[in-house]
């Protein structure tokens, strides 16, 4: 298998639709537990982790790999740290568009939110 920097170029830079789609399995084979994780994380039934890594990978795939592109591999940190990082941003906006901010902390709010969430 590719390195992640690999896999990431080949993504990034590949000339066709067909190159790109084969990029973008194996960037899912070597990165899904990575998103699946971040997903997980945020706890739910099956159904609202599926549903939070679906985001996920459409937000990735957004605008050419948008995300993904602004990558810079010269930082300190891995390349699995930044994406976790990512995906959790992601998942946290998808609970947004679901639930919505929370507009208040008062207790009646938090039960208003308990009751949308059901």
């Amino acid at each position: 298998m590719p390195a992640p920097h690999g896999v990431l170029e080949s993504l990034v830079t590949a000339p066709d639709d067909v190159v790109r789609e084969r990029a973008w399995v194996d960037f899912l084979a070597q990165h899904s537990d990575v998103l699946l994780r971040v997903a997980r994380s945020m706890g739910g039934g099956h159904d609202a982790i599926m549903d939070r890594y679906a985001f996920v990978l459409d937000a990735l795939r957004c605008d050419n790999y948008r995300r993904l592109r602004a990558y810079l591999p010269e930082g300190r940190g891995a390349f699995t740290t930044w994406l976790a990082v990512v995906a959790r941003r992601l998942c946290m906006d998808e609970h947004r568009h679901r639930y919505g901010r929370a507009q208040s902390d008062a207790r009646e709010a938090e039960a208003e939110r308990a009751t949308r969430r059901q």
